[in-house]
């Protein structure tokens, strides 16, 4: 079994702040694909609406993100295309509250990226809903 020594907090910030970084918007087939400056916030990336509280799975199927991964996944014939939408998804929640995981939580987001998109629609949701300071509808 590997075990992995922790980075030292703070050190994805460090990278960050110190490196170029892809943009995390661009699409599956890399369009709109761009790198950023250190310290540089992408102009472009929209950030993801607040959406109200969850009370169905079925509120959280008819969510646009989730619709348009499952419109990805039937159109495409690659594997991997829902893992890439969800992680995208989840990133954008992150990245539009200003959190920077660090490398455990990435290999954590990327994991979860790996379930269905209406978990990672409600796990999106609440990172935009805690970050915009409103319960949303609450």
């Amino acid at each position: 079994m590997t075990t992995y020594d922790a980075p030292p907090p703070g050190s994805a910030a460090a990278y960050a702040a110190s490196h170029r970084i892809l943009c995390a918007h661009a699409d599956s087939a890399r369009h709109s694909a761009h790198w950023l400056e250190p310290g540089e916030r992408c102009p472009d990336a929209q950030r993801p609406p607040v959406t109200p509280p969850l009370e169905t799975e079925r509120q959280a199927r008819e969510l646009p993100a989730v619709r348009a991964t499952y419109d990805a996944m039937h159109a495409s014939t690659r594997r991997g295309v829902m893992a890439q939408r969800n992680h995208r998804m989840l990133c954008e929640a992150l990245t539009a509250a200003g959190v920077e995981p660090g490398a455990f939580e990435r290999r954590m987001l990327l994991w979860l990226s790996n379930w269905e998109p209406e978990t990672c629609a409600v796990f999106a949701a609440l990172i935009t809903r805690a970050a915009s300071g409103t319960a949303a509808g609450r």
